[in-house]
């Protein structure tokens, strides 16, 4: 009689540390997904120079609308931009979000992006003086042509 009581009491033992363990296991899948779920997350961030590549071009962009205040224009210009690195706005946010949760390195990102606004504003006047210069060698010419045609 007691060796029947020692069998039951084995099995009960044995199914209560087989539910434990389906428990345990269950659990651990659970937790393999769930950090698995936040890896293809962190998938849809942007890299980094293409993140501060997008961040130039939209402060330009902005500063574009602050100035013509054509904001239809600035916004259909924006979505060109954006299809062209091939993210959308949301991505370009989440991106935004998820680098701004380290503000030290956000700032290096934002140094870098004034650095190359600032190359392309260095670039812009030197185009720009180009153009005067052409410009004025035009007109120079066109006055000469002028006084020749005069002279005869």
């Amino acid at each position: 009689m007691k060796l029947s009581c020692v069998r039951s009491t084995r099995n009960r033992r044995n199914r209560s540390n087989t539910g434990r363990g389906t428990l345990l296991l269950t659990g651990a899948v659970s937790l393999m997904l769930l950090i698995s779920g936040c890896g293809d997350r962190s998938s849809d961030i942007l890299d980094e120079d293409t993140y501060i590549d997008l961040l130039v071009e939209i402060h330009i962009l902005r500063a574009i609308d602050n100035r013509f205040e054509d904001h239809q224009k600035t916004m259909s210009i924006q979505e060109s931009v954006l299809d062209h690195y091939g993210v959308s706005i949301e991505q370009f946010d989440r991106s935004h979000q998820h680098y701004m949760q380290d503000t030290e390195a956000q700032r290096d990102r934002i140094s870098k992006a004034r650095t190359r606004l600032n190359e392309e504003l260095a670039d812009l006047n030197s185009r720009l003086m180009e153009l005067e210069s052409e410009e004025e060698e035009e007109e120079e010419e066109v006055v000469k042509e002028q006084e020749k045609e005069g002279e005869i």
